[in-house]
């Protein structure tokens, strides 16, 4: 395998698309989360897709590293992982594992793919929040910007949602009684099953 980035006429283009993931356990909680938590255990990988209508022959992928902004403290993947050749519009998943970290804020994640032939250079895209599609400009690498929640403001935000449902009851209770607020919430349930005890029996 090579790094050379230099183009001859015999060098071939590739194109990969891809995508940073991640994923939190079900065990750790039940809430989905848009980003990464601080100290909170998650899955990290990415999602990476042959672009051109050629097929791609592999790679090799290496040195993921995220790192904090500004702070600029690095945490490194130093395992390689290997892609498999990919059909035009093909996508493989590469996960590296599960990871905690202490960062939190803006991060900048990215890694080097290596082509498995000398005559061969690779572009990649990125894609942000909104799934739009922008070229990176190194050859033969990857990077992108991305967020880790911080976990003060992770549970400061879910006080303040706590605060206002019992700031809720408490007005509704004021008002109308907390006795007639159940009764009509099991009377609302009750409707709800009915509802869709008769819509199945009409489909059966």
């Amino acid at each position: 395998m090579s790094e050379n980035n230099e183009t001859t006429p015999d060098t071939v283009e590739h194109e990969l698309i891809i995508k940073f993931m991640f994923s939190i356990p079900r065990k750790y909680t039940l809430k989905k989360f848009e980003f990464p938590l601080q100290n909170h255990p998650f899955k990290y990988g990415l999602l990476i897709k042959n672009k051109k209508n050629i097929v791609f022959p592999g790679a090799t992928l290496k040195d993921f590293t995220i790192t904090s902004i500004p702070d600029q403290l690095k945490d490194t993947t130093k395992k390689e992982f290997s892609i498999h050749s990919l059909n035009p519009d093909e996508e493989i998943e590469i996960w590296f594992g599960q990871t905690t970290t202490f960062v939190q804020g803006s991060i900048w994640i990215d890694c080097k793919i290596v082509p498995n032939e000398k005559h061969e250079i690779i572009h990649t895209y990125q894609i942000d929040k909104h799934e739009q599609i922008s070229p990176y400009e190194k050859i033969n690498e990857w990077g992108n910007n991305y967020f880790i929640q911080g976990l003060y403001e992770f549970q400061q935000a879910r006080t303040n949602m706590l605060i206002a449902i019992l700031t809720l009851i408490t007005l509704l209770e004021g008002i109308f009684g907390l006795k007639n607020i159940f009764i009509n919430i099991l009377i609302l349930l009750q409707e709800i099953f009915l509802y869709f005890a008769d819509l199945i029996e009409k489909l059966l």
